[in-house]
């Protein structure tokens, strides 16, 4: 059950998404994503996750595209990760892969905040096979930066996070080609669940593309701690059979 102080966040999420809807102009889309995923742990320092997207644009009015994603994640150290994975995007017009490769960092402040970054190499193609890619451009690659600042909300068990982000594509060079600036929170529930809530805005360098506020919903599953919850449960329920 989702307490009280989670449930007060809706209504700012809600608020602040309406207000976006206001002011956007003409070149400014309002979209929504919605999220299912789930993680499981191999090992202590090894990770595999799972990931389901569906994606809406003009103004949530249409469909926009679907993609699956699979990733492997490696704790080099307490504070250092290192995440690789594969994305594959369908919609009405075109397929799309995303092979990417990120370095993880994190640092607690204390119980209250975290700041963490992200550093990010992306590289996009619409078909692999020689066919194909002779019909369009070279495949995008891009470097991705991100800060993330995330708060505990004190005696529950949502967490509220900040995170701006910057977008370079590769070219002949390193060239800037956006922002994106998120505000988001989640909230833990029973059994390794974990439900969250987003709104971010992205503003393109190129004014020919459009802008966007896209509001996301996710829910994650982590699989090994169900697992051990399951397990908790058994044993208790043999031990009060044997007495």
């Amino acid at each position: 059950m989702i307490k009280t102080q989670f449930k007060k966040l809706l209504p700012v999420f809600f608020f602040v998404f309406c207000y976006c809807s206001i002011i956007a102009q003409e070149n400014t889309d309002v979209q929504y994503r919605f999220y299912a995923a789930a993680d499981y742990k191999i090992t202590k320092k090894w990770q595999v996750a799972f990931e389901y997207r569906y994606a809406m644009d003009h103004d949530i009015s249409e469909f926009r595209n679907n993609s699956f994603e699979i990733g492997t994640k490696y704790d080099v150290a307490k504070k250092m990760s290192l995440e690789t994975g594969y994305r594959f995007t369908t919609s009405y017009e075109k397929d799309s892969h995303l092979l990417f490769l990120s370095y993880q960092y994190k640092y607690k402040f204390n119980k209250r905040f975290t700041l963490g970054s992200t550093t990010r190499y992306q590289f996009r193609t619409l078909g692999f096979d020689a066919d194909l890619m002779q019909y369009y451009k070279e495949p995008s690659q891009f470097i991705r930066e991100k800060l993330r600042l995330e708060y505990n909300v004190p005696k529950s068990k949502a967490s509220l996070y900040f995170a701006p982000e910057i977008f370079l594509k590769i070219d002949n060079s390193l060239e800037f080609n956006r922002m994106r600036y998120t505000l988001g929170g989640d909230y833990l529930l029973k059994y390794g669940n974990t439900l969250g809530l987003s709104l971010f805005y992205e503003n393109k360098y190129n004014p020919q593309k459009t802008d966007r506020f896209v509001l996301s919903t996710k829910y994650n599953l982590s699989i090994d701690e169900l697992i051990k919850k399951i397990n908790k449960n058994k044993e208790k329920k043999e031990k009060k059979e044997k007495i």
